[in-house]
Protein backbone atom coordinates (compact mmCIF):
# COMPACT_ATOMS: atom_id res chain seq x y z
CA UNK A 1 0.00 0.00 0.00
CA UNK A 2 2.77 2.57 1.43
CA UNK A 3 4.98 2.14 -2.15
CA UNK A 4 1.78 1.91 -4.07
CA UNK A 5 0.84 4.96 -2.76
CA UNK A 6 4.82 6.20 -2.96
CA UNK A 7 4.88 5.38 -6.94
CA UNK A 8 1.33 7.36 -7.03
CA UNK A 9 2.79 10.71 -6.03
CA UNK A 10 6.28 10.06 -7.90
CA UNK A 11 4.29 9.73 -11.26
CA UNK A 12 2.05 12.70 -10.45
CA UNK A 13 5.25 15.00 -9.64
CA UNK A 14 6.83 13.93 -12.69
CA UNK A 15 3.71 14.38 -15.08
CA UNK A 16 3.62 17.86 -14.06
CA UNK A 17 6.89 18.43 -14.44
CA UNK A 18 6.73 17.26 -17.27
CA UNK A 19 3.62 19.70 -18.00
CA UNK A 20 5.19 22.61 -16.87
CA UNK A 21 8.41 22.84 -19.56
CA UNK A 22 5.83 21.91 -22.19
CA UNK A 23 3.58 24.74 -20.62
CA UNK A 24 5.77 27.45 -19.72
CA UNK A 25 9.49 26.73 -21.79
CA UNK A 26 10.58 28.40 -24.83
CA UNK A 27 12.38 26.63 -28.10
CA UNK A 28 14.47 29.97 -27.69
CA UNK A 29 17.69 29.65 -26.05
CA UNK A 30 17.62 32.38 -22.96
CA UNK A 31 20.93 33.74 -21.28
CA UNK A 32 23.31 30.90 -20.38
CA UNK A 33 21.77 28.96 -23.07
CA UNK A 34 22.64 31.50 -25.65
CA UNK A 35 26.05 30.82 -24.92
CA UNK A 36 25.89 26.98 -27.04
CA UNK A 37 24.38 29.09 -30.30
CA UNK A 38 28.01 29.62 -31.93
CA UNK A 39 28.80 25.45 -31.30
CA UNK A 40 25.32 25.10 -33.39
CA UNK A 41 26.99 26.75 -36.81
CA UNK A 42 27.39 24.71 -39.78
CA UNK A 43 30.80 25.75 -39.30
CA UNK A 44 31.61 25.35 -35.74
CA UNK A 45 34.51 23.18 -34.60
CA UNK A 46 33.59 21.37 -31.33
CA UNK A 47 36.81 19.67 -29.74
CA UNK A 48 38.64 20.02 -26.44
CA UNK A 49 39.67 24.08 -26.58
CA UNK A 50 35.51 24.90 -26.26
CA UNK A 51 34.56 21.75 -24.29
CA UNK A 52 37.13 22.25 -21.88
CA UNK A 53 37.12 26.34 -22.03
CA UNK A 54 35.46 28.52 -18.91
CA UNK A 55 31.98 29.39 -18.38
CA UNK A 56 32.85 31.86 -16.12
CA UNK A 57 34.57 30.12 -12.97
CA UNK A 58 33.03 26.89 -13.98
CA UNK A 59 34.61 24.17 -16.08
CA UNK A 60 31.34 22.63 -17.99
CA UNK A 61 32.50 19.90 -20.22
CA UNK A 62 30.11 17.15 -19.44
CA UNK A 63 26.78 19.40 -19.25
CA UNK A 64 27.99 20.84 -22.63
CA UNK A 65 28.52 17.39 -23.86
CA UNK A 66 24.78 15.71 -22.73
CA UNK A 67 23.28 19.08 -24.19
CA UNK A 68 25.21 19.51 -27.42
CA UNK A 69 24.68 16.00 -28.39
CA UNK A 70 20.76 16.81 -26.97
CA UNK A 71 20.53 19.61 -29.56
CA UNK A 72 21.66 17.77 -32.46
CA UNK A 73 19.36 15.14 -32.21
CA UNK A 74 16.14 17.27 -31.36
CA UNK A 75 17.40 20.88 -33.03
CA UNK A 76 15.38 21.79 -29.77
CA UNK A 77 17.07 23.97 -26.44
CA UNK A 78 13.94 21.92 -24.52
CA UNK A 79 16.45 19.06 -24.29
CA UNK A 80 17.85 20.69 -21.41
CA UNK A 81 15.00 21.29 -19.74
CA UNK A 82 13.09 17.84 -20.00
CA UNK A 83 16.51 16.56 -19.43
CA UNK A 84 16.89 17.80 -15.84
CA UNK A 85 12.79 16.80 -15.62
CA UNK A 86 13.68 12.88 -16.39
CA UNK A 87 17.23 12.60 -13.70
CA UNK A 88 15.57 14.18 -11.28
CA UNK A 89 12.32 11.94 -12.02
CA UNK A 90 15.05 8.74 -12.09
CA UNK A 91 16.64 10.02 -8.91
CA UNK A 92 13.85 10.34 -6.86
CA UNK A 93 11.82 7.25 -8.05
CA UNK A 94 15.55 5.41 -7.11
CA UNK A 95 16.01 6.83 -3.77
CA UNK A 96 11.83 6.25 -2.58
CA UNK A 97 12.95 2.37 -3.10
CA UNK A 98 16.11 2.20 -2.31
CA UNK A 99 15.31 4.28 1.72
CA UNK A 100 12.30 1.20 1.44
CA UNK A 101 14.54 -1.38 0.91
CA UNK A 102 17.47 0.83 3.89
CA UNK A 103 14.32 0.71 6.23
CA UNK A 104 13.15 -2.59 5.36
CA UNK A 105 9.75 -1.86 4.41
CA UNK A 106 7.95 0.78 2.16
CA UNK A 107 7.09 4.45 3.92
CA UNK A 108 4.10 6.64 3.33
CA UNK A 109 6.78 9.29 3.79
CA UNK A 110 8.97 8.11 1.13
CA UNK A 111 6.99 10.16 -1.21
CA UNK A 112 9.48 12.99 0.48
CA UNK A 113 12.07 12.34 -2.78
CA UNK A 114 9.96 13.53 -5.73
CA UNK A 115 7.97 15.89 -3.68
CA UNK A 116 11.90 17.38 -3.09
CA UNK A 117 13.07 16.89 -6.85
CA UNK A 118 10.14 18.12 -8.65
CA UNK A 119 7.68 20.66 -7.79
CA UNK A 120 7.01 23.80 -9.73
CA UNK A 121 9.57 25.64 -7.18
CA UNK A 122 12.48 24.80 -9.44
CA UNK A 123 11.54 26.99 -12.12
CA UNK A 124 14.27 28.56 -13.31
CA UNK A 125 16.16 25.53 -13.49
CA UNK A 126 13.26 24.05 -15.78
CA UNK A 127 13.03 26.76 -17.86
CA UNK A 128 16.77 27.02 -18.84
CA UNK A 129 18.71 24.17 -20.43
CA UNK A 130 21.68 24.53 -18.79
CA UNK A 131 21.03 24.22 -15.47
CA UNK A 132 21.63 20.66 -15.67
CA UNK A 133 25.31 21.91 -14.54
CA UNK A 134 23.20 21.83 -11.48
CA UNK A 135 20.99 19.15 -12.26
CA UNK A 136 23.59 16.17 -12.59
CA UNK A 137 26.10 16.98 -9.84
CA UNK A 138 22.74 16.46 -7.66
CA UNK A 139 22.49 12.76 -8.93
CA UNK A 140 26.12 12.48 -8.74
CA UNK A 141 26.08 13.16 -5.18
CA UNK A 142 23.09 11.82 -3.74
CA UNK A 143 24.14 8.25 -5.78
CA UNK A 144 27.44 8.09 -3.99
CA UNK A 145 25.64 8.62 -0.60
CA UNK A 146 23.28 5.89 -1.00
CA UNK A 147 25.67 3.51 -2.72
CA UNK A 148 28.04 3.91 0.31
CA UNK A 149 25.10 4.32 3.04
CA UNK A 150 24.37 0.09 0.46
CA UNK A 151 24.83 -1.93 3.43
CA UNK A 152 26.98 -2.46 6.67
CA UNK A 153 30.65 -2.94 6.51
CA UNK A 154 32.94 -2.32 3.02
CA UNK A 155 30.86 -1.11 0.43
CA UNK A 156 31.15 -4.31 -2.58
CA UNK A 157 33.49 -3.75 -5.56
CA UNK A 158 30.64 -2.79 -7.98
CA UNK A 159 29.23 -0.48 -5.22
CA UNK A 160 32.98 1.18 -5.13
CA UNK A 161 33.28 1.58 -9.34
CA UNK A 162 30.00 3.32 -9.23
CA UNK A 163 31.18 5.95 -6.25
CA UNK A 164 34.70 6.28 -7.96
CA UNK A 165 32.56 6.91 -11.21
CA UNK A 166 30.65 9.82 -9.67
CA UNK A 167 33.45 11.13 -7.98
CA UNK A 168 35.29 11.46 -10.90
CA UNK A 169 32.44 13.10 -13.10
CA UNK A 170 31.79 15.72 -10.48
CA UNK A 171 34.58 18.12 -11.11
CA UNK A 172 33.44 18.26 -15.04
CA UNK A 173 30.41 19.99 -13.99
CA UNK A 174 32.34 23.12 -12.83
CA UNK A 175 32.27 24.56 -9.33
CA UNK A 176 28.62 22.80 -8.81
CA UNK A 177 30.56 19.69 -8.72
CA UNK A 178 33.70 20.81 -7.60
CA UNK A 179 32.67 21.95 -3.98
CA UNK A 180 30.96 19.17 -3.14
CA UNK A 181 33.75 16.86 -3.71
CA UNK A 182 36.34 17.37 -0.62
CA UNK A 183 34.45 15.42 1.69
CA UNK A 184 33.54 13.04 -0.22
CA UNK A 185 36.79 12.29 -1.77
CA UNK A 186 38.19 12.48 2.18
CA UNK A 187 35.54 9.48 2.46
CA UNK A 188 36.87 7.28 -0.62
CA UNK A 189 40.87 7.72 0.79
CA UNK A 190 39.65 7.22 4.33
CA UNK A 191 37.72 4.03 3.22
CA UNK A 192 40.79 2.59 0.98
CA UNK A 193 43.59 3.14 4.27
CA UNK A 194 40.90 1.41 6.52
CA UNK A 195 40.71 -1.76 3.85
CA UNK A 196 44.33 -1.72 2.49
CA UNK A 197 45.13 -4.83 4.87
CA UNK A 198 42.00 -6.58 5.09
CA UNK A 199 41.76 -10.25 5.58
CA UNK A 200 39.13 -9.86 2.47
CA UNK A 201 40.35 -10.10 -1.06
CA UNK A 202 37.15 -8.07 -2.27
CA UNK A 203 37.59 -5.31 0.38
CA UNK A 204 41.60 -5.43 -0.51
CA UNK A 205 40.17 -4.80 -4.73
CA UNK A 206 37.09 -2.57 -2.87
CA UNK A 207 40.24 -0.25 -1.36
CA UNK A 208 42.58 -0.31 -4.70
CA UNK A 209 39.18 0.93 -6.66
CA UNK A 210 38.93 3.90 -4.00
CA UNK A 211 42.54 4.81 -4.06
CA UNK A 212 42.72 4.43 -8.09
CA UNK A 213 39.76 6.86 -8.01
CA UNK A 214 40.18 9.30 -5.47
CA UNK A 215 44.12 9.78 -7.46
CA UNK A 216 42.38 9.97 -10.66
CA UNK A 217 40.10 12.42 -9.82
CA UNK A 218 42.76 14.00 -7.50
CA UNK A 219 44.77 14.63 -10.65
CA UNK A 220 41.69 15.91 -12.56
CA UNK A 221 41.50 18.46 -9.81
CA UNK A 222 45.15 19.83 -10.50
CA UNK A 223 44.23 19.58 -14.32
CA UNK A 224 41.08 21.90 -13.72
CA UNK A 225 42.90 24.91 -12.75
CA UNK A 226 45.56 25.14 -15.13
CA UNK A 227 45.60 28.12 -16.99
CA UNK A 228 42.04 28.68 -14.62
CA UNK A 229 41.24 32.63 -13.91
CA UNK A 230 38.31 34.07 -12.20
CA UNK A 231 36.64 36.34 -14.43
CA UNK A 232 36.02 39.81 -14.06
CA UNK A 233 34.16 41.00 -12.57
CA UNK A 234 34.45 38.64 -9.67
CA UNK A 235 33.79 39.47 -5.95
CA UNK A 236 35.04 36.80 -2.86
CA UNK A 237 34.82 37.94 0.69
CA UNK A 238 36.22 36.09 4.20
CA UNK A 239 33.30 37.70 5.66
CA UNK A 240 32.42 34.97 8.07
CA UNK A 241 29.00 36.16 9.18
CA UNK A 242 27.70 36.80 5.75
CA UNK A 243 29.57 33.45 4.56
CA UNK A 244 27.63 31.79 7.43
CA UNK A 245 24.26 33.91 6.43
CA UNK A 246 24.47 33.17 2.94
CA UNK A 247 25.07 29.67 3.43
CA UNK A 248 22.25 28.90 5.80
CA UNK A 249 19.97 30.44 3.00
CA UNK A 250 21.35 28.31 0.58
CA UNK A 251 20.44 25.26 2.66
CA UNK A 252 16.75 26.28 3.03
CA UNK A 253 16.16 26.33 -0.18
CA UNK A 254 15.64 22.45 0.36
CA UNK A 255 11.98 23.78 1.40
CA UNK A 256 12.00 25.80 -2.04
CA UNK A 257 11.20 29.40 -2.92
CA UNK A 258 9.31 29.75 0.38
CA UNK A 259 12.78 29.95 1.75
CA UNK A 260 12.67 33.79 1.14
CA UNK A 261 9.48 34.22 2.85
CA UNK A 262 10.13 31.98 5.82
CA UNK A 263 13.35 33.65 6.48
CA UNK A 264 13.71 31.95 10.24
CA UNK A 265 11.12 28.77 10.32
CA UNK A 266 12.68 27.35 6.70
CA UNK A 267 16.30 27.07 7.92
CA UNK A 268 15.27 25.53 11.35
CA UNK A 269 13.47 23.04 9.93
CA UNK A 270 16.25 22.24 7.27
CA UNK A 271 18.86 22.31 10.22
CA UNK A 272 16.35 20.54 12.36
CA UNK A 273 15.87 17.79 10.41
CA UNK A 274 19.65 16.84 9.37
CA UNK A 275 20.63 17.67 12.86
CA UNK A 276 18.31 14.72 13.95
CA UNK A 277 19.99 12.43 11.62
CA UNK A 278 23.35 13.54 12.29
CA UNK A 279 22.69 13.09 15.79
CA UNK A 280 21.45 9.41 15.23
CA UNK A 281 24.24 8.54 12.85
CA UNK A 282 27.26 9.51 15.26
CA UNK A 283 25.78 7.47 17.94
CA UNK A 284 26.16 3.86 15.69
CA UNK A 285 30.11 5.23 15.80
CA UNK A 286 30.80 2.82 18.45
CA UNK A 287 29.61 0.19 16.54
CA UNK A 288 32.69 -0.52 14.15
CA UNK A 289 31.39 -1.87 10.85
CA UNK A 290 28.69 0.95 10.78
CA UNK A 291 31.25 3.46 11.00
CA UNK A 292 31.85 3.42 7.04
CA UNK A 293 28.30 4.20 6.85
CA UNK A 294 28.29 6.98 10.02
CA UNK A 295 31.13 8.20 7.61
CA UNK A 296 29.02 8.81 4.75
CA UNK A 297 26.79 10.41 6.27
CA UNK A 298 29.05 13.35 7.35
CA UNK A 299 30.72 12.97 3.43
CA UNK A 300 27.13 13.59 2.11
CA UNK A 301 26.05 16.61 4.53
CA UNK A 302 29.53 18.32 4.46
CA UNK A 303 29.39 18.04 0.54
CA UNK A 304 26.09 20.23 1.08
CA UNK A 305 27.66 22.54 3.91
CA UNK A 306 30.93 22.83 1.21
CA UNK A 307 28.84 24.27 -1.48
CA UNK A 308 26.93 26.12 0.67
CA UNK A 309 30.02 27.84 2.05
CA UNK A 310 31.56 28.19 -1.39
CA UNK A 311 28.42 30.20 -2.24
CA UNK A 312 28.98 32.38 0.53
CA UNK A 313 32.29 33.22 -0.30
CA UNK A 314 31.55 34.52 -3.71
CA UNK A 315 27.95 35.21 -4.03
CA UNK A 316 27.24 36.39 -0.46
CA UNK A 317 28.95 40.21 -1.49
CA UNK A 318 26.20 40.39 -3.91
CA UNK A 319 23.36 41.08 -1.19
CA UNK A 320 21.47 40.04 1.92
CA UNK A 321 19.46 37.52 -0.02
CA UNK A 322 22.48 36.24 -2.28
CA UNK A 323 21.80 32.61 -0.85
CA UNK A 324 18.15 32.56 -1.49
CA UNK A 325 18.42 32.51 -5.94
CA UNK A 326 16.08 30.53 -7.28
CA UNK A 327 18.71 28.85 -9.64
CA UNK A 328 19.87 27.23 -6.78
CA UNK A 329 16.81 25.33 -5.71
CA UNK A 330 17.75 21.88 -6.34
CA UNK A 331 21.25 22.17 -5.16
CA UNK A 332 21.34 21.89 -1.44
CA UNK A 333 18.90 18.55 -2.13
CA UNK A 334 21.93 16.18 -1.03
CA UNK A 335 21.80 17.66 2.43
CA UNK A 336 18.02 16.64 3.31
CA UNK A 337 18.35 13.39 1.01
CA UNK A 338 21.41 12.53 2.94
CA UNK A 339 19.73 13.01 6.20
CA UNK A 340 16.23 11.38 5.44
CA UNK A 341 18.53 8.17 4.11
CA UNK A 342 20.21 8.12 7.00
CA UNK A 343 17.48 8.02 9.47
CA UNK A 344 16.43 4.82 7.37
CA UNK A 345 19.71 3.47 8.94
CA UNK A 346 20.05 4.88 12.12
CA UNK A 347 16.89 6.19 13.57
CA UNK A 348 15.02 4.53 16.22
CA UNK A 349 11.87 3.29 14.52
CA UNK A 350 9.16 5.32 15.40
CA UNK A 351 11.41 8.71 15.85
CA UNK A 352 12.74 8.16 12.58
CA UNK A 353 9.25 7.61 11.28
CA UNK A 354 7.94 11.07 12.57
CA UNK A 355 10.64 12.86 11.80
CA UNK A 356 10.83 11.28 7.77
CA UNK A 357 6.76 12.09 7.85
CA UNK A 358 6.98 16.19 9.69
CA UNK A 359 10.02 16.75 6.47
CA UNK A 360 7.49 14.89 3.60
CA UNK A 361 4.43 17.12 5.21
CA UNK A 362 6.38 20.54 5.36
CA UNK A 363 6.95 20.00 1.26
CA UNK A 364 3.06 19.24 0.73
CA UNK A 365 2.39 22.28 2.57
CA UNK A 366 4.75 24.55 0.50
CA UNK A 367 3.65 22.07 -2.74
CA UNK A 368 1.18 25.01 -3.28
CA UNK A 369 3.35 27.80 -2.79
CA UNK A 370 5.80 26.36 -5.57
CA UNK A 371 3.03 26.18 -8.24
CA UNK A 372 1.81 29.77 -7.44
CA UNK A 373 5.99 30.61 -8.25
CA UNK A 374 6.21 28.42 -10.76
CA UNK A 375 3.12 29.41 -12.72
CA UNK A 376 4.41 33.56 -12.07
CA UNK A 377 7.97 32.60 -13.18
CA UNK A 378 6.84 30.95 -16.21
CA UNK A 379 4.62 33.32 -17.27
CA UNK A 380 7.20 36.15 -17.54
CA UNK A 381 9.33 33.99 -19.01
CA UNK A 382 6.34 32.65 -21.80
CA UNK A 383 5.89 36.34 -22.43
CA UNK A 384 9.38 37.18 -23.53
CA UNK A 385 9.45 34.40 -25.77
CA UNK A 386 6.33 35.28 -27.45
CA UNK A 387 6.85 39.10 -27.47
CA UNK A 388 10.18 37.99 -29.49
CA UNK A 389 7.82 35.95 -31.55
CA UNK A 390 5.73 38.59 -32.32
CA UNK A 391 8.34 41.38 -33.45
CA UNK A 392 10.20 39.07 -35.66
CA UNK A 393 7.08 38.21 -37.29
CA UNK A 394 5.82 41.44 -37.85
CA UNK A 395 8.76 42.07 -40.08
CA UNK A 396 10.42 44.78 -37.69
CA UNK A 397 13.95 45.56 -38.21
CA UNK A 398 16.49 44.23 -36.42
CA UNK A 399 17.77 47.09 -34.44
CA UNK A 400 14.34 47.30 -33.38
CA UNK A 401 13.85 43.89 -32.79
CA UNK A 402 16.98 43.86 -30.73
CA UNK A 403 15.82 47.23 -28.72
CA UNK A 404 12.40 45.76 -27.47
CA UNK A 405 13.56 41.95 -26.73
CA UNK A 406 17.08 42.17 -25.32
CA UNK A 407 16.33 42.05 -21.19
CA UNK A 408 14.17 39.22 -21.52
CA UNK A 409 17.15 36.79 -23.54
CA UNK A 410 21.01 38.57 -22.29
CA UNK A 411 22.81 40.58 -20.18
CA UNK A 412 24.11 43.09 -23.14
CA UNK A 413 21.68 44.41 -26.06
CA UNK A 414 24.91 43.59 -28.44
CA UNK A 415 25.22 39.91 -27.38
CA UNK A 416 21.72 39.64 -27.76
CA UNK A 417 21.86 40.60 -31.43
CA UNK A 418 24.86 38.46 -32.52
CA UNK A 419 22.93 35.50 -30.76
CA UNK A 420 19.91 36.37 -32.88
CA UNK A 421 21.50 36.50 -35.77
CA UNK A 422 23.69 33.30 -35.01
CA UNK A 423 19.94 31.65 -34.51
CA UNK A 424 19.30 32.52 -37.64
CA UNK A 425 22.27 31.00 -39.40
CA UNK A 426 21.85 28.03 -37.94
CA UNK A 427 18.11 27.42 -38.33
CA UNK A 428 17.15 27.77 -34.82
CA UNK A 429 13.58 28.82 -33.40
CA UNK A 430 12.26 31.78 -33.69
CA UNK A 431 13.68 31.22 -37.30
CA UNK A 432 12.56 27.70 -37.95
CA UNK A 433 9.57 29.19 -39.22
CA UNK A 434 9.48 32.78 -39.45
CA UNK A 435 11.53 34.69 -41.91
CA UNK A 436 13.83 37.83 -40.70
CA UNK A 437 12.80 41.68 -41.32
CA UNK A 438 14.20 43.31 -44.38
CA UNK A 439 17.92 45.15 -43.80
CA UNK A 440 18.96 42.44 -41.36
CA UNK A 441 22.56 42.31 -41.21
CA UNK A 442 24.21 39.14 -42.93
CA UNK A 443 24.18 36.26 -40.36
CA UNK A 444 27.83 35.48 -40.44
CA UNK A 445 30.12 36.41 -37.21
CA UNK A 446 32.47 38.83 -39.54
CA UNK A 447 29.72 40.36 -41.72
CA UNK A 448 31.44 43.76 -41.05
CA UNK A 449 34.56 43.10 -42.87
CA UNK A 450 34.09 43.44 -47.02
CA UNK A 451 35.85 41.20 -47.90
CA UNK A 452 35.46 38.20 -45.33
CA UNK A 453 38.57 37.05 -43.70
CA UNK A 454 40.28 34.37 -44.69
CA UNK A 455 42.23 33.77 -41.37
CA UNK A 456 41.99 34.93 -37.79
CA UNK A 457 44.69 34.40 -35.35
CA UNK A 458 44.08 35.29 -31.94
CA UNK A 459 44.50 33.59 -28.60
CA UNK A 460 40.59 33.88 -28.15
CA UNK A 461 37.44 33.37 -30.77
CA UNK A 462 36.53 36.80 -31.09
CA UNK A 463 32.77 37.86 -31.39
CA UNK A 464 30.40 40.17 -32.87
CA UNK A 465 29.15 43.01 -30.68
CA UNK A 466 27.02 45.98 -31.37
CA UNK A 467 29.14 49.25 -29.84
CA UNK A 468 27.48 52.26 -29.53
CA UNK A 469 29.28 53.33 -32.59
CA UNK A 470 27.94 50.62 -34.76
CA UNK A 471 28.47 46.71 -35.11
CA UNK A 472 32.08 45.57 -34.44
CA UNK A 473 34.22 42.29 -34.13
CA UNK A 474 35.78 42.26 -30.70
CA UNK A 475 38.99 40.37 -30.44
CA UNK A 476 41.75 40.35 -27.40
CA UNK A 477 45.63 40.98 -28.42
CA UNK A 478 47.57 39.93 -29.40
CA UNK A 479 46.15 39.16 -33.28
CA UNK A 480 46.14 39.05 -36.77
CA UNK A 481 43.07 39.58 -39.49
CA UNK A 482 43.62 38.38 -42.88
CA UNK A 483 42.29 39.66 -45.90
CA UNK A 484 42.39 39.02 -49.41
CA UNK A 485 42.03 42.39 -51.11
CA UNK A 486 39.70 42.30 -54.43
CA UNK A 487 41.96 42.97 -57.48
CA UNK A 488 39.73 46.37 -58.03
CA UNK A 489 40.28 47.63 -54.48
CA UNK A 490 42.64 51.05 -54.37
CA UNK A 491 41.32 51.98 -50.59
CA UNK A 492 41.37 50.45 -47.05
CA UNK A 493 38.32 52.16 -44.76
CA UNK A 494 38.00 50.97 -41.04
CA UNK A 495 37.01 52.04 -37.78
CA UNK A 496 38.72 50.61 -34.84
CA UNK A 497 38.88 51.03 -31.05
CA UNK A 498 39.39 49.59 -27.81
CA UNK A 499 36.14 48.72 -25.51
CA UNK A 500 35.61 51.26 -22.69
CA UNK A 501 36.26 49.04 -19.73
CA UNK A 502 39.79 48.02 -20.32
CA UNK A 503 41.06 51.00 -19.81
CA UNK A 504 38.20 53.77 -17.55
CA UNK A 505 39.15 51.64 -14.37
CA UNK A 506 35.52 49.45 -13.88
CA UNK A 507 37.58 46.52 -13.19
CA UNK A 508 37.45 44.94 -9.75
CA UNK A 509 40.96 45.91 -9.35
CA UNK A 510 40.56 49.16 -10.90
CA UNK A 511 43.19 47.63 -13.79
CA UNK A 512 43.60 49.57 -17.48
CA UNK A 513 44.97 48.37 -20.40
CA UNK A 514 48.21 49.90 -21.25
CA UNK A 515 46.89 50.01 -24.98
CA UNK A 516 46.72 48.58 -28.24
CA UNK A 517 49.43 48.99 -31.23
CA UNK A 518 47.23 48.94 -34.19
CA UNK A 519 48.93 48.28 -37.81
CA UNK A 520 47.58 47.32 -41.34
CA UNK A 521 50.07 45.26 -43.12
CA UNK A 522 50.03 44.60 -47.22
CA UNK A 523 51.79 41.30 -48.62
CA UNK A 524 52.13 40.83 -52.14
CA UNK A 525 54.18 37.62 -54.00
CA UNK A 526 57.43 38.37 -54.36
CA UNK A 527 57.50 42.14 -52.56
CA UNK A 528 58.10 43.06 -48.84
CA UNK A 529 55.63 43.38 -46.50
CA UNK A 530 54.64 47.12 -46.44
CA UNK A 531 53.57 48.74 -42.82
CA UNK A 532 50.06 51.04 -44.45
CA UNK A 533 49.16 52.10 -41.15
CA UNK A 534 50.26 51.80 -37.63
CA UNK A 535 49.13 53.94 -34.53
CA UNK A 536 49.00 53.43 -30.44
CA UNK A 537 45.90 53.96 -28.64
CA UNK A 538 46.24 54.74 -25.51
CA UNK A 539 42.71 55.48 -23.83
CA UNK A 540 43.56 55.22 -20.22
CA UNK A 541 45.73 58.47 -20.90
CA UNK A 542 44.68 60.02 -24.12
CA UNK A 543 41.64 61.41 -23.92
CA UNK A 544 41.89 61.47 -28.18
CA UNK A 545 42.17 57.64 -28.15
CA UNK A 546 38.71 56.70 -26.78
CA UNK A 547 35.42 56.05 -28.25
CA UNK A 548 35.91 54.97 -32.51
CA UNK A 549 38.74 55.99 -34.42
CA UNK A 550 38.79 55.54 -38.44
CA UNK A 551 41.13 54.93 -41.13
CA UNK A 552 41.65 55.04 -44.81
CA UNK A 553 44.85 54.41 -46.37
CA UNK A 554 45.48 53.92 -50.19
CA UNK A 555 45.78 50.27 -51.52
CA UNK A 556 49.31 49.12 -53.41
CA UNK A 557 48.75 47.79 -57.19
CA UNK A 558 49.83 44.41 -56.81
CA UNK A 559 48.24 41.05 -57.64
CA UNK A 560 46.96 38.75 -54.90
CA UNK A 561 47.65 41.32 -52.28
CA UNK A 562 47.09 40.16 -48.88
CA UNK A 563 46.12 42.31 -46.04
CA UNK A 564 46.71 41.86 -42.28
CA UNK A 565 45.00 43.92 -39.58
CA UNK A 566 46.99 43.64 -36.19
CA UNK A 567 46.39 44.61 -32.92
CA UNK A 568 49.48 44.16 -30.34
CA UNK A 569 49.34 44.68 -26.25
CA UNK A 570 51.71 47.63 -25.50
CA UNK A 571 52.24 46.22 -22.62
CA UNK A 572 54.10 43.20 -24.16
CA UNK A 573 52.53 40.27 -23.14
CA UNK A 574 48.61 40.38 -23.74
CA UNK A 575 46.57 40.58 -20.48
CA UNK A 576 42.86 40.34 -20.01
CA UNK A 577 42.78 44.12 -20.60
CA UNK A 578 43.93 44.11 -24.28
CA UNK A 579 40.85 43.74 -25.83
CA UNK A 580 40.60 45.97 -29.37
CA UNK A 581 37.71 45.79 -32.22
CA UNK A 582 37.30 46.08 -35.97
CA UNK A 583 34.26 47.43 -37.65
CA UNK A 584 32.91 48.56 -41.01
CA UNK A 585 36.41 46.86 -42.79
CA UNK A 586 36.23 47.46 -46.60
CA UNK A 587 38.98 47.04 -48.77
CA UNK A 588 37.38 48.79 -52.31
Amino acid sequence: MALAFVLLVWVAMTVAANVYVARYASAIPFMDDMELVDALLPDARVGWDYLWSQANEHRILLPRLVYLAGLHLTHDFQFGMYFQVWAQSALALGLAVFAGRLRGRASFADAFFPLLLLHWGNAENFLLGMQITIAIPTVLTSTFVALALRKGGAPGHGAAIGMAACAFLLPLNGGFGLMQLPPLLAWMLGAAWCLRRSESAEERATARVFAVGALATLALVAFYFVDFRFPPPSTRTLDLPAIARTAAQFLSLDLGPVAERWRILAPLTVFGFAGLAVGFALSAWRTRAERGRVAAVLAGVAAAVSIALAIGVARSPMGYSAGLANRYVILPTPFWITSFLALCVFGPRWIAHAAQGLACLALVVVLPLDFRYGAWRGGIHLGGSNALYESIGAGLPYEEVVDQNWRAFYPTPEGFGARLLQLREAGYPPFEALAAGKGWPASDAHFMFDPRPRKIDAPEKGRPRRLKDGYAFVLRADNAILIGAPPTATELHARFGMLPNTWNGSAPDGARTAGLRVRVEANAKGAPTRVLFERELRPATVAADRGAQTLQVALPREAELELVLRMQALSGAAGELDVGWWGDVRAQ
